[in-house]
């Protein structure tokens, strides 16, 4: 379930990319869709983190692991982490619902949704990264 966050947010991303096949419509459904799917997991993720106190942190790979120096990719979820994500992705959701209405009739619109998905990515990424190389790279 923790992961499923991760892997929403990158749907989120991947899909103005196949705009062209999918279609400007579909696409832009598809993103907002992991939008909310997202957020209403992370609402359960929030209450299963707050009320009953549960930190979770998931390991999806090793950036560096040479020697001593090891730096992981880990996402961290812990009271702070899960608040600000629970409160970034809800913003990031009404944003993309606003721009969808707003920007219907641009032609460059599924780029405004790559690079709008993009940020909300980064966004979140940064709120539950489990380490400062994470951090500092998102």
């Amino acid at each position: 379930m923790y992961t499923l966050i991760f892997f929403l947010l990158l749907v989120a991303v991947i899909t103005p990319i196949f705009g062209r096949a999918l279609g400007s419509e579909i696409s832009i459904n598809i993103s907002i869709f992991s939008l909310i799917s997202c957020f209403l997991v992370s609402v359960f993720v929030f209450f299963e983190v707050v009320y009953r106190g549960f930190v979770c942190e998931v390991l999806i790979f090793n950036w560096i692991d040479f020697f001593s120096v090891y730096a992981p990719f880990v996402l961290l979820f812990d009271k702070l982490s899960v608040t600000m994500l629970v409160l970034v992705i809800f913003i990031s959701t009404l944003v993309h619902i606003y721009a969808w209405n707003y920007m219907s009739g641009d032609p460059s619109i599924l780029r405004f949704f790559f690079f709008l998905s993009l940020f909300t990515f980064f966004m979140c990424l940064m709120v539950i990264s489990g380490s400062l190389v994470q951090f500092f790279l998102a």
